[in-house]
């Protein structure tokens, strides 16, 4: 129990760290936002996306149950690459539902400190009242209380100065009250508050000054701590599936369709173009138009741990109703070396992901200089709106040119002998 304890606690600790110390996932922007078209847009392509990938698979699933293969329809990687696809543009679209229809921070209904402390009975980080009864969260998430009632406090520097009486000189009395009104607001300072457990102050009684700031702030912590979930949840799913996509479409055309019979149908010809080539590209289009997400070469364990896990599936399969998902994972291939195909699949998993990596590094760099020159003719054009003049080519062309040159310059004035204007 100790070592399970331990790496019970260790990745606790690692999981919130990602949560909330990972900075990807404090810009929010990244996840619902893109470089190139409108939020509203970016939730609209999202949400077509993922009704199609929906209407995809459940086509698929029902083709294969009329077939008789419906029982070992979620063992093709095919299948599970589609269903975290859709899975992915659904959270995303969510997401990015939730972020542009959130409403904006409004600077004149956020109330100050001070007004926030008389409502709510709530001091934030930076201190207690004067009277050290307020109630405060500290930055680790823990609630300070009130400990030591006031009637209970040590006396102070003024009342040994009474009991002492008036024969004491005045210097001793001024050093003595100094020094214990030094040490009072020490004891004030330790005695008055304590840690306690945020959960259980949440869930305490709801009367009492404070009780409703209280409740507030647990909700506002609860929805944040969702809405990293849902964030992470949306970053590995992005980072893996994006791999897997052009994975699938390799292999398949590469592999598996020059040696198949081709597509019987029209519905499976629209289902097996879907799953191995349109995957890619609604993938690629999420890269390069409707996302922000970075890409993350540390990473590499989402994917290779998926592909690990689909490997041991793989192998059960084998091992339980003597079902191969797909032919060169049968022994008989490289010659009875099933690490050789592990060993493929891994190398060409990590060439996809370095090439990903690379494209995301050539897009977070070359997409904001093409925004901020895009917004910067925009403001020229919005500054300047005096347009340049037509080509000379593009003017009109006068029937009378000099009949209108001497109407604009009007008559030749008339002169007399001596070359002088005639008045």
């Amino acid at each position: 129990m100790g070592a399970a304890g331990r790496a019970y606690r260790w990745t606790k600790q690692q999981v919130h760290c990602f949560l909330f110390h990972s900075p990807v996932l404090q810009n929010e922007a990244l996840f619902t936002t893109s470089w190139i078209l409108p939020q509203p847009a970016v939730f609209a392509a999202r949400a077509v996306v993922f009704a199609y990938c929906l209407g995809v698979l459940v086509t698929n699933l029902v083709v294969n149950i009329v077939h008789g293969a419906g029982w070992n329809w979620a063992a093709y990687f095919t299948t599970l690459t589609y269903v975290g696809i859709a899975m992915y543009f659904g959270l995303a679209a969510y997401n990015t539902a939730a972020a542009w229809m959130r409403p904006p921070a409004d600077a004149d209904s956020i109330p100050t400190q001070q007004e926030q402390t008389e409502a709510e009975g709530v001091v934030r980080v930076g201190g207690l009242d004067k009277d050290g009864t307020s109630v405060r969260a500290d930055g680790t998430g823990m609630l300070l209380l009130p400990e030591t009632p006031p009637a209970l406090s040590a006396p102070t520097g003024d009342a040994i100065e009474e009991e002492e009486g008036e024969d004491a000189p005045d210097s001793v009395r001024i050093a003595r009250s100094r020094t214990n009104r030094s040490s009072r607001s020490k004891r004030t300072m330790h005695s008055s508050i304590v840690y306690v457990d945020h959960e259980a102050a949440l869930a305490g009684s709801g009367s009492g000054p404070g009780s409703a700031g209280i409740a507030d702030q647990g909700e506002g912590e609860r929805e944040d701590t969702t809405r990293k979930v849902l964030l992470a949840s949306q970053w590995l799913l992005y980072e893996s599936f994006t791999c897997f996509a052009p994975l699938v479409t390799i292999v398949y055309w590469a592999l598996l369709y020059p040696t198949s019979d081709g597509f019987a149908a029209v519905a499976d010809v629209w289902m097996g173009v879907s799953m191995h080539a349109v995957n890619t590209v609604l993938m690629a289009a999420e890269v390069l138009l409707l996302s922000r997400i970075p890409f993350n070469l540390m990473h590499l364990s989402v994917p290779l741990t998926f592909m690990t896990l689909y490997l041991g599936l793989v192998y059960f399969m084998v091992a339980v109703y003597g079902f191969y998902v797909y032919p060169f994972f049968e022994a008989r291939y490289f010659g009875g070396y099933i690490a050789i195909v592990c060993l493929l699949v891994v190398n060409i998993v990590a060439i996809i992901w370095v090439a990903l990596v690379l494209l995301h590094y050539w897009r977070d760099r070359a997409y904001p200089r093409w925004a901020a020159a895009f917004r910067m003719r925009r403001l020229e054009q919005a500054l300047d709106p005096v347009q340049d003049p037509p080509p000379a080519h593009e003017l009109p062309q006068s029937e009378e040119p000099e009949k209108e040159l001497e109407m604009e310059m009007g008559p030749d004035p008339e002169l007399d002998n001596n070359g002088l204007l005639r008045t």
